[in-house]
């Protein structure tokens, strides 16, 4: 490992100095689950390390008048157990849940999965199915990016070399709105992903129509992706209509919209079909909870 200067600045404003100073020999440290393997093997050699974990902003778990703001730098330990999340997003804690070993969870941060921008990364389809916000500070000032607009390509997104991811913003989900993340890999959650889904459902107010649905879908192309196919069989369905054939029916579309690689983990063929049995059981826990969460 080369020489490198480091830094613990408490402020964002000092983190963006250094980046315009450093350029891109600067490299951000959160968890480090992935710098640091990349620096080990000598895939990155940054000549300045500068740490987050001083900054408030970026350590938080905070409750908004219309829904929650979760730090960059919040641990994925702590998603997982946090009680505001699991009882408005559980699909988001069981991303976090399936994130590797206890260990790498207690380090690895949501921000940092979020920015290796992997094809597989458990937290992205949860967080796009939830229609999140990403609050990004830079030169420029702070602006915002829907996650679905950040990511260009596996290991790309819309990040400039002075930006800094400082949170996501989660906004509260629809009454009579049921969520599930599932994920495939060779171990369970101690591998990455197979493939991987996030699905939402939402109920209209007599609970007899699907009024919203989204899905999506990791390690099965460059990107996460959203199923518009899922969507154009459901959205408008009755529940029992949905229930008894159009889960299915839309669970098999996404077969024909994802776009898998061959790799050392699974086919391709594999991970087509996989995508459609993790949708199909995704789509009917998340029904399940939407029904169950009206009746409480």
């Amino acid at each position: 490992m080369e020489e490198f200067e480091y830094y613990v600045p408490t402020t964002l404003e000092e983190v963006i100095r250094l980046l315009i100073k450093f350029g891109r020999a600067a490299k951000l440290l959160a968890g480090g689950t992935d710098l640091l393997v990349f620096m080990r093997q000598r895939r990155i050699t940054p000549t300045c390390i500068i740490e987050l974990n001083k900054i408030r902003d970026l350590t938080a778990i905070e409750e908004k008048q219309e829904g929650i703001f979760v730090g960059a730098c919040v641990r994925l330990g702590e998603i997982e157990r946090n009680s505001l999340i699991r009882r408005l997003f559980i699909h988001v804690a069981e991303a976090a849940g399936n994130v590797g070993s206890m260990q790498i969870r207690n380090l690895a941060t949501i921000g940092g999965n979020i920015c290796t921008a992997s094809p597989a990364g458990d937290m992205i389809p949860a967080l796009m199915v939830s229609d999140a916000q990403l609050h990004i500070a830079g030169v420029k000032g702070r602006r915002i990016i829907p996650i679905t607009e950040f990511f260009k390509g596996p290991g790309e997104t819309r990040l400039e070399e002075t930006d800094v991811l400082v949170g996501i913003y989660l906004p509260l989900p629809k009454p009579n709105t049921g969520t599930a993340f599932i994920k495939l890999g060779v171990r369970g959650a101690m591998d990455i992903s197979i493939a991987n889904v996030a699905a939402r459902v939402t109920l209209n107010g007599t609970l007899q129509r699907v009024e919203e649905v989204k899905v999506a879908l990791g390690s099965v192309a460059p990107t996460v992706i959203l199923s518009k196919s899922v969507e154009r069989y459901l959205v408008g369905a009755s529940v029992k209509e949905a229930i008894e054939r159009l889960i299915e029916k839309a669970a098999d579309s996404v077969m024909d919209e994802v776009k898998p690689i061959t790799d050392h983990r699974a086919s391709a063929q594999y991970r087509r079909l996989m995508a459609a049995v993790l949708t199909k059981r995704a789509l009917r826990i998340a029904l399940q909870r939407a029904m169950e969460k009206s009746m409480l």
